[in-house]
């Protein structure tokens, strides 16, 4: 198995404010993003959102044209970067979401949807083991499935279909999210949510590429985020979605306001799951005083 989780390399973290200002606008190549492919009734519906970014003081506002999007999936997935606390905490950890408010939003954003969220990122380790305890009681109450800590890194979306939440990034070593090391795919069909990538790239790089693409063929979906910015959707043979970008994050500006929303379509065909369509529609965040406020864009891939 590929791409090992990792510390944070020194020259990696140097070049983080090189990378975030030299953020280019949003322009996808149409030479490397899949065309949307979603006709015929399917056995299975997933939606997916890219990361939940710390928002500060900042209230979360999700317009309903977004939850319009994944009506019919039977259930929609999205990272939680970080945790949520309400604590006060130094600069180096604003990567938290600051207060409930913000899980509280999205949940009734999707209240007709089984909801997800991924934990398996390099910014579940900023704060105390507790504070993760309590945010697993919280999604819990919130009827919000966690998934992507070593204890629990899958979800059996069917008795042969597993979807598994693992990061290739860690702020240390040992880290609670759920590794590559921890992934295990033997039999059945298996979807993968992977916190992967360079941070603030249009593309991946040529090491996540190779690692991706030699992943076992019963991994029938990729669908990753941590680039904060979208890269493009493919289908070969597998599909990928190399980041779906942000969901929501209190900074404004630059590449990091941008992400995707996607939708799998899958059917049960000779004994496998397969992906037999999918569509996605770009997402704008834009910060506001008070709150930051998620909207479908008219951006489409040219």
């Amino acid at each position: 198995m590929s791409i090992p989780a990792k510390p944070l390399p020194l020259l990696y973290a140097l070049s983080w404010p090189w990378w975030y200002w030299q953020g280019k606008k949003l322009n996808p190549d149409p030479k490397t993003w899949a065309t949307s492919d979603y006709r015929e009734s399917y056995d299975l519906e997933l939606g997916f959102l890219g990361d939940l970014m710390g928002l500060g003081d900042k209230d979360l506002a999700i317009h309903p044209q977004v939850s319009l999007f994944f009506r019919g999936c039977q259930s929609v997935v999205f990272n939680l970067e970080g945790l949520v606390e309400n604590k006060s905490r130094p600069v180096l950890w604003n990567q938290t979401t600051r207060h409930w408010r913000v899980l509280e939003s999205v949940r009734e954003a999707f209240l007709d949807h089984h909801l997800i969220a991924g934990l398996a990122n390099n910014h579940i380790d900023d704060v105390a083991h507790h504070d993760l305890q309590k945010n697993l009681a919280m999604l819990n109450q919130l009827d919000i499935t966690a998934f992507g800590t070593k204890e629990n890194p899958t979800i059996y979306l069917k008795d042969d279909l597993q979807l598994h939440a693992i990061t290739a990034w860690m702020g240390k070593n040992p880290t609670a999210a759920a590794t590559f090391q921890d992934l295990k795919l033997d039999q059945g069909q298996h979807l993968l949510f992977v916190h992967q990538g360079h941070e603030f790239h249009e593309t991946p790089k040529v090491e996540t590429i190779n690692a991706v693409h030699a992943l076992p063929e019963n991994l029938i979906a990729v669908i990753g985020h941590h680039t904060h910015f979208p890269q493009a959707v493919e289908m070969q043979k597998r599909f990928v979605a190399w980041s779906l970008g942000n969901l929501a994050v209190k900074y404004g500006g630059r590449p990091v306001n941008w992400g995707l929303a996607l939708r799998l379509g899958l059917k049960y065909l000779n004994g496998q799951w397969q992906v037999r369509g999918f569509k996605y529609q770009f997402i704008r965040n834009t910060p506001e005083r008070d709150r930051v406020v998620v909207e479908l864009s008219p951006l489409t891939k040219p």
